[in-house]
């Protein structure tokens, strides 16, 4: 459990609840099957695809006798300690996360049933079950997150830091004093304020360089953060479509989003404080620019009201329908994979060796 990261109400309702499910249901048609109980009802009004819905329809509620409660108290619980109240859109994403997982434990509950219907025994269902939890639930997330990063390989720090530094010293590097930008900006600086030297300007030539120089480097770093962030989205974008392979990363990455703590919550918050930075970074250039003078600046003061000026950052997560824009591939996915597990029991229920 360790390898799966710290245990969580998500880490049991994806990984754990479908254990116990399989663990319930494994024996539901293949233990009929072996004390010859499943003939004796087929000989009964109720159609072989009847029995299969029916036992479908029984595990699934006991399921969620056992956690719709604490799937309710947990995420209204905390929604009430994070944010201090209960609004509508907590409650409407509540409503969409307890959809999500109904979706999920049905076609799991269908998949445990369909294969203790294909089974000659109870154990043979069982192993088949286990083989299938370990397949979705660490196999295949981790082979579709190694596809991934083959398929989109992202340059690690060091190359990403030296990528920057190699662009930003052809566009210009403020601490050389020989660079050709800033030695080009410093002399139309001086013809166009008619002086012959930094200190007879009327602003602070130091906080210029600063500015422009903070300018160039946020420019550049947000260039290849982009690109960066670019290259995570294509590998994501894998494990996305594995969900058509796997319910188990459909439901992750749908719960992510709709939790707001999938990647692209991430990368709006990294975003918007890289913003909020630069722009306070930019202020205090100006204050700097027009407020302190070129000589001596070191040892000059400027007034409290303009940190008290400053703006405080307010995150603005992404909203509903950008999650589930964001999660419509998932919810297609979990979708897909009920229709699939309805058409797989129709489709056993037309077969007679099936039955015996």
């Amino acid at each position: 459990m360790l390898r799966f990261g710290e245990l969580s109400m998500a880490l049991v309702l994806q990984l754990l609840v479908p254990l116990l499910i399989i663990f319930i249901g494994f024996p539901t048609i293949a233990g009929l099957k072996q004390n010859g109980v499943l003939k004796i009802l087929l000989c009964q009004r109720a159609s072989y695809f009847d029995l299969l819905v029916g036992k479908t329809a029984g595990l699934t509620a006991a399921i969620w006798i056992l956690f719709l409660p604490l799937i309710l108290i947990s995420l209204f619980v905390g929604s009430f300690f994070l944010s201090g109240k209960i609004g509508v859109e907590n409650t409407l994403r509540i409503s969409i996360i307890v959809s999500s997982y109904a979706v999920y434990f049905l076609s799991i509950v269908l998949l445990v049933v369909g294969v203790s219907a294909v089974s000659r025994s109870a154990k043979q269902a069982l192993m088949a079950l286990v083989f299938g939890w370990i397949l979705f639930i660490i196999i295949i997330p981790k082979s579709a997150q190694t596809l991934g990063s083959r398929l989109y390989e992202a340059p690690n720090k060091i190359a990403f830091e030296q990528a920057i530094e190699a662009e930003m010293s052809q566009q210009g590097d403020s601490h050389n004093p020989n660079d050709p930008h800033f030695a080009q900006l410093k002399a139309d600086l001086l013809k166009k304020y008619g002086v012959d030297s930094v200190q007879a300007l009327p602003l602070n030539y130091g906080a210029f360089v600063m500015k422009e120089s903070e300018t160039i480097t946020s420019t550049l770093f947000n260039k290849h953060f982009d690109r960066l962030i670019g290259t995570y989205r294509s590998q994501n974008a894998v494990s996305t479509a594995f969900g058509f392979a796997d319910p188990f990363l459909a439901i992750r990455n749908l719960s992510m989003n709709l939790s707001g703590t999938d990647f692209d919550s991430f990368t709006a918050f990294q975003q918007q404080t890289e913003r909020y930075r630069y722009e306070k970074s930019q202020r205090l250039n100006e204050i700097h620019l027009t407020q302190i003078q070129y000589r001596n600046d070191s040892q000059q003061k400027v007034g409290a009201d303009h940190w008290q000026r400053m703006p405080d950052f307010t995150f603005q997560p992404l909203s509903i329908a950008a999650n589930l824009s964001a999660a419509g591939i998932s919810l297609a996915a979990l979708v897909c994979w009920v229709l699939a597990g309805f058409g797989a029991l129709y489709y056993i229920s037309t077969k007679r060796h099936f039955q015996l």
